[in-house]
C-alpha cells in the first residue's frame, strides 16, 4: 500500500501482482492460432521478426504478465466506478 500527496491531495494506491491473462482473454484480440503458435514457440521467422524479441518462456510470462495486469486494472477501475454509481 502506498499513500502519495498529488495536489494536496491523499491518494491511496494498493500494488498487486499482475494476474496472467488466459487464453480467452487473448484471443478476443488476436487469432486463436497466432495465440497458440506464441504460446508454444511455432511463430515463423517474419512474426517473431515483428515482435522484436527472440522467443522465450520468460518472454511469454512476462507477455502474460503485462495483458493480465492490464485487464485486471481495468476491471478493478470499471468495479469502483460502478460502486459509485449504485
Amino acid at each position: 500500500y502506498l499513500y502519495i500527496i498529488y495536489c494536496f491531495i491523499y491518494i491511496y494506491i494498493e500494488f498487486r501482482v499482475s494476474p496472467l491473462a488466459t487464453t480467452e482473454q487473448l484471443v478476443t484480440t488476436h487469432d486463436a492460432d497466432y495465440v497458440r503458435r506464441y504460446l508454444n514457440g511455432d511463430m515463423t521467422k517474419a512474426e517473431n521478426r515483428n515482435i522484436g524479441f527472440p522467443w522465450s518462456p520468460q518472454g511469454v510470462d512476462r507477455t502474460l504478465s503485462s495483458v493480465g495486469g492490464t485487464v485486471a486494472a481495468a476491471c478493478a477501475v470499471w468495479e469502483e466506478y460502478a460502486s459509485r454509481c449504485e
